[in-house]
């Protein structure tokens, strides 16, 4: 089943250790989730929160970045989708560049699942579980679905391809054999 979970109904809540907020979009309903999806306004420098046994993927959408340092190499975050990952429990801080920025982030249980994460224009496509619409997006994902910007459909996993509009944001969670 096909469900579009409105931008407003993403929860809010401050970031695991307190540096900034999030907007929860959806988890895969597990405890711990297998699968994380959210969007963080990062405000001010500071460290990102530990998610040890977790793949990060993070894609910014609004702003002009950020320089993150990642277990002592620096990473230049201010292209806007282009995804980056790296390990929840890498040391990662966080220098903005020009004020506040958006990013987008996805989150992988990496004892479950291989996570992956495309940016898609039209009639490109993937697997995906979650989709999350930067622009107005026409979807086919086993049926249409008109996904609003900022919007987020969520799916089992399947082939998506993006009919018209967009960008979207498509990420994937393949179970791992156990």
């Amino acid at each position: 089943m096909n469900i579009v979970i409105p931008n407003g109904a993403y929860r809010r809540m401050p970031w695991k250790n307190g540096g900034g907020t999030t907007e929860l979009v959806a988890t895969s309903g597990d405890d711990p989730p297998g699968w994380r999806v959210s969007r963080a306004s990062v405000a001010s420098d500071g460290p990102f929160s530990d998610f040890a046994g977790y793949d990060r993927f993070i894609v910014l959408l609004e702003g002009e970045g950020c320089l993150l340092t990642v277990r002592g190499k620096l990473v230049m975050l201010d292209d806007w989708l282009v995804p980056f990952r790296f390990k929840g429990e890498d040391p990662v801080d966080c220098v903005l560049v020009d004020g506040p920025c958006v990013d987008f982030n996805w989150m992988v249980r990496r004892e479950h699942f291989e996570g992956n994460v495309a940016v898609l224009r039209p009639g490109e496509s993937a697997e995906a579980v979650a989709i999350y619409a930067v622009g107005d997006a026409l979807l086919h994902a086993g049926e249409s679905a008109e996904v609003p910007a900022g919007h987020t459909l969520v799916c089992r996993r399947q082939h998506v391809r993006l009919d018209f509009g967009g960008p979207v944001i498509a990420c994937d969670a393949r179970p791992l054999l156990p």
